[in-house]
């Protein structure tokens, strides 16, 4: 099957992997790398993060942790999210952290295939996730790849396990062991935005990204956030998070575990949430929807449930068929990992020689 890459045209080589080694490396993947950006074997160093007071309070270029009232963590504790107040107000680029996500006894409680499942969210947790982002350039107002230097930031921590879709408070116990997970990601961003809305009065674009099961929340919440800023263009590119046909039941023992909301305008994507990428497409043609992913994504494999070669030949579809719009683009790279963006700052590229950081600077700066 032939790979297109949507940025120039032109075909990709696949190279073959023999299969039990793809599909170790799923589980092996499924088992240890679920942590999130700062809290896994990523994080080397902590951005220094505050406290939050108040907006008056608030200089320019630091970090604030502020805790989000309403807002919960997995475990009941509460949370909240991450402020960077930049020289201007009118960008705010909003990130979504991702970590893996759980749906089940075993998921939950033996293998606790998510990130901060048993944490309390606090400003030292904030400072390990942001680093590996600030390391790769993304947050860093000095690096050359970072297309914000004077934007304002916010970051959306994941501690809930429902790719930040969950409605409900689901308990994984069986003959007596097990855990009680508070499944509150998309009650959680209703409030974080609440808080936002007051905050940035001002804004005219926002910059919503997302890596992993944050891209996936990011999409889900795009009209939401369009709603709560009518006045504001919203941009999404999403990393590691495409919206590949779930097979095998997953889908439907997702919305057990999380109910899970579609978004207003697509119900459809509550029964086929693979739709999403289309019916954002067609219905906002002024805004850009930008993807990474690599061709050979073993994180995918596992937690879709399927084999990796069917996840890359569902990649190939994917591209083709839900980003082939003139407000879309996708970025293929070669490789069998997991997150793309948090290499941005290394010269990683497309089979077609795209590089990463022209890429995202092109959504950035308009598709001319």
């Amino acid at each position: 099957m032939r790979r297109v890459s949507k940025w120039t045209g032109g075909k990709r080589s696949v190279a073959m992997v023999p299969l039990v080694l793809a599909a170790t490396m799923a589980a092996a993947m499924a088992t240890s790398c679920v942590q999130p950006p700062g809290v896994s074997s990523f994080s080397s160093g902590e951005v220094v993060v505050q406290p939050w007071e108040s907006k008056n309070s608030t200089e320019r270029g630091r970090w604030y942790y502020a805790e989000t009232p309403g807002a919960v963590c997995a475990n009941g504790t509460p949370t909240g999210m991450g402020l960077n107040v930049g020289a201007s107000q009118r960008d705010v680029v909003v990130y979504l952290s991702g970590g893996g996500a759980c749906w089940d006894t075993a998921s939950c409680s033996y293998f606790q295939t998510a990130a901060n499942l048993d944490v309390t969210y606090d400003a030292s947790q904030l400072g390990e996730e942001l680093y590996p982002l600030v390391d790769a350039g993304l947050f860093d107002r000095r690096a050359g790849v970072n297309p914000w230097r004077r934007a304002s930031y916010v970051y959306i921590p994941y501690c809930t396990a429902d790719l930040h879709t969950g409605r409900t408070t689901t308990s994984y116990r069986r003959f007596g062991i097990g855990s009680v997970i508070h499944h509150r990601g998309a009650e959680n961003m209703e409030n974080h935005l609440e808080v936002l809305a007051d905050l940035f009065t001002e804004v005219e674009r926002i910059w919503l990204v997302g890596i992993s099961a944050g891209g996936y929340g990011a999409a889900w919440h795009f009209e939401h956030i369009r709603q709560v800023f009518p006045g504001a263009e919203v941009h999404l590119f999403s990393d590691a998070a495409p919206w590949l046909p779930l097979e095998n039941g997953r889908w439907e023992t997702w919305q057990e575990s999380w109910a899970p909301e579609p978004p207003p305008g697509c119900q459809r994507c509550g029964e086929t949430p693979h739709y999403l990428p289309t019916y954002l497409a067609k219905t906002y043609p002024d805004s850009r929807f930008a993807m990474s992913v690599y061709g050979r994504d073993p994180v995918l494999s596992a937690y879709l449930g399927e084999l990796p070669r069917s996840v890359d030949e569902s990649i190939d579809t994917f591209v083709d068929q839900r980003f082939s719009y003139d407000n879309t683009r996708a970025f293929v790279a070669s490789g069998m990992e997991h997150e793309v963006l948090l290499n941005l700052d290394d010269d990683v590229r497309s089979d077609d020689g795209d590089q990463l950081a022209y890429f995202m600077w092109r959504w950035v700066m308009g598709w001319d």
